[in-house]
């Protein structure tokens, strides 16, 4: 009798808590933005889409010099093609820059098999490639997009004719390096209910806090950026692609691939990331021959946004040391 009774208990307590959440998600639902506000809002005339038969759609942008060196740029994880804006605007008419909002992110919204693995991405990045005829590029991955960029480099040595990381991920952990704190957020979505309760609420002091974690110079977050990351967020689509990838690694173990890499890599991260510790610089630069470092002092997750010109004339002179071996090879 006691064991039923405490069966019954536990059932209760479990509906109960169901129902609390249920109620708690309701009061402080943060409802999507509206598909053809965003497109206004955040696209320009260098913006387009492409599509497959599968249904993929991709946003991106096409700008600089039509014949110049492309350049791709693949954003991070919650981000979007704008976050390279700052960085693309430092250059001259020599190079032609390409990027584009990941499935899952941006004006792209969600991928049709909700497929947020490095396949899914790479599907994404061989339909521009496919539609935009290019055949040898520079490839530049922030965070996320430096884990999709240093594998699709593996996978695709004939197209990447250099390689610039920023703050990428895919390495594991060293010895040395300090347990990183997990936010509350972060701590939020290792849990179910955690992970439910993001496809209905995304409040912006939530999205400010995170932007103040990521970027070391509290000068260069504006209203504007924080409304930018949290408008795109909650892009239709786009939260419940978050709660999926939350629940998906960076394939650490496969981090012996990168030994493959042929294209000249370029390593730039900031000395105070507390995202992707500057130590997984030294990881990638171990395994990657033809790899540079270059780190920056007082600059945190996001150098392309708090040191655009630095990173600009370090991209530059890369290249300019590095392409002719890589566009004869």
């Amino acid at each position: 009798m006691n064991k039923a009774k405490k069966s019954i208990r536990k059932r209760l307590s479990l509906a109960l808590f169901i129902l609390l959440l249920v109620a708690a998600a309701a009061l402080i639902r943060t409802p999507d933005t509206h598909r053809d506000d965003m497109l206004n809002k955040y696209g320009n005339q260098y913006s387009g889409f492409i599509h497959d038969a599968s249904g993929l759609s991709i946003h991106y942008r096409d700008q600089g010099k039509q014949d110049g060196i492309p350049m791709v740029f693949l954003h991070g994880s919650s981000g979007s093609l704008h976050v390279f804006e700052p960085l693309i605007q430092q250059f001259d008419g020599a190079y032609r820059f390409i990027s584009y909002d990941h499935p899952g992110h941006g004006l792209t919204g969600p991928h049709p098999a909700n497929d947020y693995s490095y396949a899914g991405y790479a599907q994404a990045l061989d339909l521009l490639r496919s539609k935009l005829h290019l055949d040898h590029f520079v490839l530049v991955g922030h965070s996320m997009g430096g884990w999709i960029a240093w594998r699709y480099a593996v996978e695709h040595p004939e197209a990447v004719d250099a390689l610039i990381l920023i703050s990428a991920s895919g390495m594991p952990t060293r010895k040395e390096d300090p347990t990183l704190k997990l936010s509350l957020g972060q701590q939020l979505m290792q849990t179910g209910p955690g992970r439910w309760l993001s496809e209905y609420t995304m409040p912006r002091s939530m999205v400010e806090r995170s932007t103040r974690a990521a970027i070391y110079d509290d000068n260069i977050i504006t209203d504007e950026l924080v409304d930018q990351f949290w408008e795109l967020m909650r892009y239709p689509g786009n939260r419940r692609a978050f709660s999926i990838r939350s629940q998906l690694d960076r394939d650490p173990e496969l981090a012996h691939l990168a030994n493959s890499i042929e294209a000249p890599t370029l390593l730039v991260w900031g000395d105070k990331d507390a995202f992707v510790l500057p130590s997984a610089a030294l990881s990638f630069s171990e395994r990657i021959e033809q790899s540079e470092i270059l780190l920056l002092s007082d600059v945190g997750h996001l150098p392309m946004l708090e040191a655009p010109t630095d990173v600009k004339t370090a991209i530059e002179d890369f290249l300019a040391s590095r392409l002719d071996f890589a566009t004869n090879r």
